[in-house]
């Protein structure tokens, strides 16, 4: 039974590795696609689609980097405290960036819909890559604080010495 239970453990690890890996991969290849045609096809260059290379970028960054962390989290990876913790930064900062991008693409379309005269000169080229940095930049900052010391390390350390 033992065995039975380690082969169905294994099968289900191999499993959801090979699945994480195909997500991941992908991601990268779709999202790069979708950058491709907007490089190549001039009117694709709509403040719409810049919002939506942004989101591409910030799911390519998750198949490259974040899958490939979740894929070593499952596998159950030894790793100092610095390099988890600096794993959980990078995971919180593109997702934040692709939720930060699927919102502005949000605000983007309301925007289109309720000011149809003015929207061309509301949505300058300067106030989307200001906005785009608005973005980029949240995202960093929110995801990089367990980084300046915003993380439960000391809490751990006092807990594990009380006891």
């Amino acid at each position: 039974k033992a065995n039975n239970t380690t082969t169905s453990a294994l099968w289900l690890q191999i499993t959801y590795v090979t699945m994480e890996a195909a997500i991941g991969l992908c991601a990268v290849v779709g999202n790069m696609l979708v950058i491709w045609v907007v490089k190549l096809n001039r009117t694709l260059r709509t403040t719409t689609f810049y919002f939506i290379v942004s989101l591409a970028l910030a799911d390519i960054a998750v198949g490259v980097l974040v899958i490939p962390l979740a894929i070593a989290v499952s596998l159950e990876v030894q790793m100092h405290f610095y390099a988890c913790l600096f794993m959980s930064c990078v995971l919180l900062v593109f997702t934040h960036a692709s939720i930060m991008s699927l919102l502005a693409i949000a605000v983007d379309r309301y925007l289109r819909v309720k000011l149809t005269v003015r929207y061309r000169t509301v949505t300058t080229q300067r106030r989307i890559w200001l906005f785009l940095g608005l973005c980029w930049l949240v995202s960093f900052l929110v995801g990089l604080t367990p980084m300046f010391g915003w993380n439960r390390k000391v809490t751990l350390e006092l807990s594990q010495n009380s006891s």
